[in-house]
């Protein structure tokens, strides 16, 4: 496989799937804390990104051949999008329990989306005012 399509692939399926490039100019002394942030952001988001890919495994553990009929969560690229069609599944045909892990699993995938962008997360760390 050619550099370029593992690179594309990379950035829509894989880790990458979620994550945009950055260009931002900054005085060279504080260069480190930058790169250092956008780390932790990383680290946080694939922290919470591997909670979620756990909590789908153990739903369809639990309730697959009931609930998923013939859903392949595993097609879908990012674990956002397999959380939201594992947990809908869950909450239409899943019974009290399966609504609730259904419920959790949806949302957890969209605070997913906003992990990085939340105010109260990390902005002191490098001196900077949420926007």
């Amino acid at each position: 496989m050619p550099v370029q399509d593992r690179i594309r692939k990379y950035r829509t399926q894989g880790r990458g799937a979620d994550y945009v490039r950055v260009e931002v100019l900054v005085p060279p002394s504080d260069r480190e804390r930058v790169r250092a942030y956008a780390r932790q952001l990383r680290d946080r988001r694939r922290a919470a990104e591997d909670e979620l890919e756990a909590m789908c495994r153990d739903a369809i553990a639990r309730y697959g051949v009931r609930v998923l009929d013939n859903i392949d969560p595993d097609r879908l690229p990012t674990a956002q999008q397999r959380a939201r069609v594992v947990g809908r599944a869950l909450m239409d045909k899943g019974g009290l329990g399966g609504f609730k892990l259904g419920r959790k699993l949806v949302k957890q995938a969209e605070a997913l989306d906003g992990v990085e962008s939340a105010p109260d997360q990390g902005h002191a760390d490098i001196g900077a005012e949420p926007l």
